[in-house]
């Protein structure tokens, strides 16, 4: 033990700065692998500004969750050096014994507010407003801190002893239960992780599972204190909330109680006929919500049908029961609702003297008396809108009336459908179904139509089919291959469903519309400069009411955006449905009922929460803008004062809530392009609707699983990208109509180009400061890893890309080529990360076809798909590998030891005790790259193994490692991405930074074919990681190059002869080197595996009987059998494999077999002897 860590004992720990022993192991440290400073670095800061750094990592180990765990995962990594980690100890236990830091009040509360406010789980707890974690954290140092926190106490105390209304009492004990819960729960994982860092560091410190309850107790007590303030915090919003709700429904309720009156005296007044007319519909329309809602029961039934009389009577006794106004029936629908949509029926049956058969349709009739030109139409509008007013219905719940019409006839032409397929198999006609009926029916998505186009409904043909698909599923008999085809759907929807489930998923799409939100603002503020350019006398109060007015949506105005979404969801529920249930970018089918969607949707519970707070922002900052710009006292200058002034969504003028749904939407990247007849509106459409028509067919084959987020993904880069932005509107003054917005004005696309100015200038700031030694889309991160945000940043990529290029054409650093540019740039506009575009499937899929071979790579990305199905288990795996080394990481999943992964191990050989497959074929399993691929995040565990281990460590998979840096692939903290949605990555080497900077890919120096035997692979992988990136260090200073100059590869950017072509004669030489450094390394490798078949055959099995199938594959299998055949007498090569004894015989009949293989292919080929043919 150093001597500091006993004399520091009650003392200061800022005081040791002095000690050389102590600054010996600050520097270690703080260059050992936790921190990658370099001299430079730590020169500039001093022993001070070391010490100082250190006092403020352990308060943040402290007090924040994610120093905790990374600390932990760095002291389990195997990959860094031990002294690093030899001085966090000794530095800990100094820390520990201290009396105090020794910086001064202010420092320290400072760093414990930093930490605080950077943990993730400050923002878990917004319910209580996050006080229960500020609380809590200010405690979270545990057992042996609270003994020094009196600053804590001294902030915990006024807030515990605060007086609040009594009304907010049950906010604040549900709020302290939550913030103990909560607080408990998270200050384990802190303690946890400085725990068990300590215990991996310090001799003879044990961390026992009582030391862990005690601290997360303690957190958990300072969470419930703080928790029960943030909880009657809560109480006063939602009292806001009630209480602005209850001023709007007064401020309609004298006209709501005439409604109901008036819908109860014409029902009651109305003919028995008219009453059936009337009810038979609403319990068609019934029955089509409540499919819809996902009841698979709900059926269209024939007009006499027993069941739907029975049904008819009782919806009837409802209506008539005065007392039951806001029951719901099982379609959502109040019974107000129903009652209302009922009268509106039976007096349009009235005064547009409809026929009164139980086939008559709504929708055809008015649609008829549209088009009889000795009617005016004008006054049928007239009529109608009289109607829906008198009975106090929306137009959305006006529509419904019509809504039934298209669902029977859905039914009709279904059953049309499937009598003419079985009639047509049969060689017979179509007689079953009544010809005029099926035309009628055929004819009610062109009435409809007629019916939007004049205003009369809300639903056009497209919408109305999503609503009635569900009942007319469930009213049609289907057979045996629909039933399967509709399973496939289902199984598609599901996947893609998986694929948004995960914790990293919903990070990212925080973070990108947290991304969009700061894009919010800067447009108001350039429409404010542009207004006032214009004249249009602009208030610097207006501006900013603007600019914040989404954030104030989802913060100090929350209560009101609650009520604005509730009056949407009563008043327009269809298009509250679309906009609320088509979660964050799942594109999954709100028709989709079934069992595997409502899974789907079960999985994407968090993603959907946000998803509906970021709407619901939106929604009220739209709304609260336009209302602001109308400047209408009479209906509200607000969203506030619209809503106390009744809050009638109709009341709007037209376009103002279609507009507000449609911002929603493009918030949050899911504008559906209806009504955008343009090129790019229609194709969006189209390949939404095929994504869900025909399974794995555009998610998979074509590699698009999220064609509505990439449709809103290229719109975005092309509104904000300069220039581009301004050539749509151009080519549509021209007649070519390739983008088209109803809601976007030629003030919002100019202000779109002064934002991606901007935008483009950020990107060049960001690609300045990283020198182009880090990816475009990524940043570096205090380790000198780099994280990529390419997945979190959504269509701001694209000015980060824009930005790179601007900033290397203007450094004069290597440029991408002609192609290479085109493949980043379409990559960028199809969106990167899993939410974006990936035709690699469906192109390998044509070469293993053409090639007539199942390639690794057909098999990587067939896995890739199978993968999706375990996406939500990726968290219980990440949180393994985040405190179990070994556990973590990318696997390695081509087939090391050539036996596959359905190998039914049971004998055991007798020279190695190795178990041996009952069938001693032993190849490579077909499918070994597919199941590993597949099984890839799953979680390992000590009863199952996913893809293959070593000996030495059978319970863990293989690491995968890149050829330019010595750490395994995936093990540095895979828990944060969980969190933080960023894959943090090790340290990069001054390899990987050159290679950036001179633009090579990793995968065009080395990819899956530079080594095609998977043995091979994984040991050439493994050796270039500990070896090339040193090799470079050394070649770049000492190496000569012919070609520029005898310079060294340093002394060439300096040389001033080369001048601008040094960059590229840089990397031509750096090229040259890393594929000779490879070359040279593969042959060595090579070259041992060869001599060690032939003198320590078992050691090399992996080897041997991956070359054994390339080998097979290369010359062909029935030459391997023909060589079998003259060898041993054996039919087949299978059949003499199978024969062996033993592991050992096993690889020598290998040996033997492509031996006398590679003999008689050269006596066929002098011979000219085509073995096909044979």
């Amino acid at each position: 033990m150093v001597d500091y860590i006993e004399n520091v004992k009650d003392g200061s720990f800022f005081d040791l700065k002095d000690d050389r022993e102590f600054q010996k192991d600050l520097v270690r440290f703080f260059s050992g692998g936790r921190y990658t400073k370099s001299k430079e670095e730590m020169k500039e800061l001093g022993y001070d500004g070391l010490t100082k750094k250190f006092i403020e990592h352990m308060r943040y180990q402290s007090s924040n969750e994610v120093t905790a765990i990374k600390d932990l995962n760095y002291v389990l990594n195997k990959d860094v050096h031990r002294k690093g980690k030899e001085s966090f100890g000794n530095l800990i236990q100094a820390w520990d014994n201290s009396g105090s830091a020794g910086t001064g009040f202010l420092d320290g509360a400072g760093d414990f507010l930093e930490a605080t406010v950077t943990a993730p789980s400050t923002y878990i707890g917004l319910g209580s407003l996050g006080l229960g974690k500020l609380g809590a954290k200010a405690a979270a140092k545990g057992t042996q801190m609270l003994v020094r926190s009196s600053l804590q106490k001294a902030i915990v105390k006024p807030v515990a002893s605060s007086t609040l209304k009594k009304s907010m009492a049950s906010g604040a004990l549900k709020g302290a239960a939550t913030g103990f819960a909560a607080e408990t729960a998270i200050g384990g994982v802190t303690a946890y992780g400085g725990g068990e860092t300590r215990e991996e560091l310090i001799e003879g410190y044990d961390y026992t599972a009582g030391d862990l309850a005690a601290e997360a107790a303690i957190q958990g007590l300072f969470g419930s204190v703080l928790g029960s303030a943030g909880g009657a915090l809560t109480g006063r919003k939602g009292f806001n909330k009630l209480e602005l709700s209850k001023k709007m429904f007064d401020a309609t309720e004298q006209s709501r109680k005439e409604a109901a009156e008036k819908a109860l005296e014409t029902i009651t007044g109305a003919t028995d006929e008219q009453i059936s007319f009337a009810t038979a519909r609403i319990v068609d329309l019934e029955a089509t919500l409540a499919a819809r809602g996902g009841d698979v029961k709900s059926k269209i039934l024939d007009p006499l049908d027993t069941e739907k009389v029975e049904m008819g009577e009782t919806i009837l006794k409802g209506i008539l029961n005065t007392e039951q106004r806001s029951g719901e029936l099982s379609s959502g629908l109040s019974m107000d609702t129903i009652r209302s949509i009922t009268a509106a029926t039976i007096d349009m049956s009235r005064k547009l003297d409809l026929d009164l058969k139980p086939n008559e349709r709504i929708t055809s009739a008015v649609a008829r008396k549209l088009d009889d030109e000795s009617t005016d139409s004008g006054l049928i509008i007239d009529t109608l809108e009289e109607i829906r007013k008198n009975y106090g219905l929306t137009r959305q719940q006006m529509s419904y009336v019509y809504l039934a019409d298209v669902s029977r006839a859905g039914k009709i032409l279904a059953e049309q459908s499937r009598i003419a397929k079985a009639t047509k198999k049969a060689g017979g006609t179509l007689r079953s179904l009544d010809e005029e009926e099926a035309a009628k029916a055929a004819g009610v998505d062109i009435d409809i139509n007629k019916l939007a186009a004049h205003g009369l409904s809300s639903f056009d043909d497209q919408a109305v089919a999503e609503m009635s698909s569900a009942v007319i599923r469930n009213s049609s008999k289907r057979t045996p291959g629909t039933k399967f085809y509709n399973f496939l759907q289902d199984v598609d929807q599901m996947r893609i469903a998986f694929m948004t489930s995960q914790f990293t998923t919903t990070a990212r799409n925080v973070t990108s519309t947290v991304l969009l939100a700061g894009v919010d603002i800067s447009d108001e503020f350039f429409r404010g400069i542009v207004r006032g350019v214009q004249g249009k006398g602009v208030k610097p109060k207006n501006v900013v009411r603007r600019m914040s007015a989404t954030l104030r949506g989802m913060s100090s105005d929350n209560s009101t955006a609650e009520v604005l979404r509730e009056a949407f969801l009563e008043q327009m529920p269809e298009e509250y449905t679309k906009t609320f249930y088509n979660t964050l970018r799942m594109e999954v089918g709100t028709q989709s009922t079934s069992r595997m969607a409502k899974t789907g949707r079960l999985v994407n519970f968090v993603n959907t929460s946000f998803d509906t707070a970021f709407k619901e922002g939106a929604l009220f900052g739209s709304l609260d803008k336009q209302l602001g710009d109308l400047g209408d006292e009479t209906l509200g200058l607000t969203v506030k004062d619209f809503l106390e002034k009744g809050g009638r969504l109709d009341n709007l003028p037209d376009g103002y809530m279609a507009k507000a749904v449609d911002d929603a939407n493009r918030f949050t990247m899911q504008r559906t392009y209806e009504g955008d007849e343009s090129l790019f509106g229609r194709g969006a459409r189209k390949v939404s609707s095929w994504n869900q028509k025909y399974p794995f067919i555009v998610s998979a084959v074509i590699g698009l699983p999220f064609p509505r987020y990439v449709a809103n993904h290229i719109e975005m880069i092309a509104d904000y990208t300069p220039i581009l932005g301004a050539v749509v509107p151009a080519l549509k003054k021209a007649g070519i109509n390739i983008g088209g917005d109803a809601f976007k004005s030629n003030e919002d696309r100019m202000v779109r180009q002064l934002t991606g100015t901007a935008l483009l200038g950020l990107g060049y700031t960001l690609a300045s400061s990283k020198k182009g030694e880090v990816d475009y889309g990524s940043i570096e991160t205090e380790v000198g890893g780099d994280a990529d945000l390419a997945p979190s940043a959504g269509f701001l990529i694209a000015p980060m890309f824009l930005g790179d290029l601007l900033y290397r054409y203007d450094q004069g650093l290597n440029m991408p080529s002609y192609s290479k540019a085109l493949l980043e740039s379409a990559e960028v506009l199809g969106g990167l990360g899993d939410l974006g575009v990936d035709a690699s499937l469906g192109k390998e899929i044509y070469k293993s076809a053409q090639s007539g071979d199942f390639t690794d790579n057909l098999q990587k990305l067939l896995g890739n798909v199978a993968a999706t199905f375990t996406y939500p288990g990726t968290l219980a795996r990440d949180v393994k590998g985040q405190f179990s080394y070994e556990s973590a990481g990318t696997p390695y999943v081509r087939d090391i030891e050539g036996i596959g992964p359905f190998a039914n191990r049971k004998a055991k050989d007798a020279t190695t005790g190795e178990e041996l497959p009952t069938s001693m074929k032993g190849e490579r399993g077909s499918f070994q790259v597919l199941a590993g691929q597949a099984s890839r995040f799953m979680m390992d565990s000590d009863t199952l193994q996913y893809t293959q281990s070593f000996t030495r460590d059978p319970k863990n998979d293989i690491s995968y490692y890149s050829p330019f840096n010595s750490a395994p692939i995936g093990k540095m903290n895979p828990l944060l991405k969980q969190f933080s949605g960023f894959q943090q990555n090790p340290p990069m080497t001054n390899l990987q930074r050159e290679m950036n900077k001179l633009y090579i890919e990793e995968y065009e120096m080395y990819s899956n074919r530079t080594a095609t035997n998977s043995t091979i692979d994984y040991v050439l992988r493994y050796e270039l990681s500990k070896s090339l990136p040193k090799a470079f260090e050394a070649w770049r200073k000492e190496a000569e190059i012919s070609f520029g100059n005898n310079n060294t590869y340093d002394e060439m950017s300096s040389d001033e002869g080369l001048g601008d072509r040094a960059n590229s004669i840089k990397r031509k030489a750096l090229e040259g080197f890393v594929k000779d450094f490879i070359g040279k390394k593969k042959e060595a490798i090579t070259e041992g595996f060869q001599e060690m078949a032939v003198n320590r055959p078992i050691e090399a099995r992996g080897f041997i009987r991956n070359n054994y199938v390339l080998k097979r594959k290369e010359i062909g299998a029935e030459i391997f059998d023909m060589a079998a055949a003259t060898v041993s007498g054996f039919n087949t090569s299978d059949e003499y494999l199978a024969d062996s004894e033993d592991i050992l015989e096993e690889l020598n009949r290998r040996m033997v077999i492509m031996d006398r293989a590679k003999q008689m292919k050269a006596e066929f080929e002098g011979e000219d002897f085509d073995i096909v043919e044979r």
